[in-house]
Parts: structure tokens; sequence; C-alpha cells
């Protein structure tokens, strides 16, 4: 099956229903949520690197940039599951759901919450599916150790392997 496996690169995501396929991807920071629906094998994950849009400028054309990238932020691209989820007719509840990544560094300990990346895209995701009524059937977040995670699109699982702690 190794010729079917597919990189999830950062602020990239995937949804449909079970192909004969494989989505991995390497988290440090960043999150993945994945969203499975065991009756109609409806299937979408997620690697957002921010937990909310940033503005960096008042002109409309840098907001656009940002705006486009749904993947990029979980304050877009968790929206747009949850409202794909919702045209499907599949009811929240029966949604199973993974979290995996916001790894931080020893170093970052020191930092102000603010600039815990890892620690702010866990709480976003937390928070988003608590709001919507998604319950979180597994997770492996925080930390100070990378994941590499393995998805498949034809029973919903998830294979995880722990990288090298993060040192700096």
């Amino acid at each position: 099956m190794s010729n079917n496996i597919i990189n999830l690169n950062p602020s990239e995501f995937v949804h449909g229903k079970a192909i004969s396929r494989q989505y991995q991807t390497i988290l440090g920071s960043c999150v993945s949520v994945i969203f499975w629906h065991t009756d109609s094998q409806f299937f979408a994950m997620c690697h957002y690197v921010l937990p909310e849009v940033v503005q960096l400028s008042k002109t409309r054309q840098v907001d656009k940039i940002y705006m486009d990238n749904t993947g990029h932020f979980g304050s877009l691209i968790l929206p747009y599951f949850h409202r794909l989820v919702l045209k499907a007719g599949l009811p929240v509840e029966e949604i199973q759901t993974q979290l995996y990544g916001g790894a931080g560094s020893l170093a970052s300990l020191s930092l102000s919450a603010h600039f815990q990346v890892g620690l702010r895209n866990i709480e976003f995701a937390h928070l988003f599916l608590k709001e919507h009524g998604y319950s979180e059937n597994l997770l492996d977040i925080g930390g100070h150790q990378g994941r590499k995670i393995l998805f498949n699109t034809q029973t919903g699982h998830c294979n995880l392997v722990k990288l090298k702690a993060l040192n700096t």
C-alpha cells in the first residue's frame, strides 16, 4: 500500500469518502485534526500551522493572501470541515475526531502563552470542537516531541510515531 501514501504538508488538507489511500504528515507545533464518520466513511484531515488569521497589514490585498490559505489557520479550516459535515447531513455527535501535534520546545516554556504556538493551536482545536458538539476520541497532543502520523482513509485509523524531543 506504500504507493498510496500521500504526504500532507503544512497548510494542506483533504476530505472525501473512503478511498484506497493513506495520508501522512509530520507535526511539531502544528496540529492535525481528523474527522471520521464510520457509517458513511466520510473523512477530513488537516495540518494547520496557526490557530487564527494574523492581520499583518491593513491592506485588503495582503489580507486576501492569508484568507485564501484556508488550511493554514485553524480558524478557517475547522469551520470549513464543520460545514462539510453539515452539508453531508451527518450528525455531529457521530463524527469521531482525532487531534495530534501542538508540541513545543523546552525553550518555548519561558515565553508568554501568546508565543507558544503549539499550545495555542491545541487550545483553539479543543475550544472549536467543544463549541460545535464534537467529542475528542483520540488525542496525542502537547509535550516536546514531534509526531509522524499516518491516516488510513478506509478505516479511519491513524498510526502514530513519536519523534525525537524538541530541545531548542
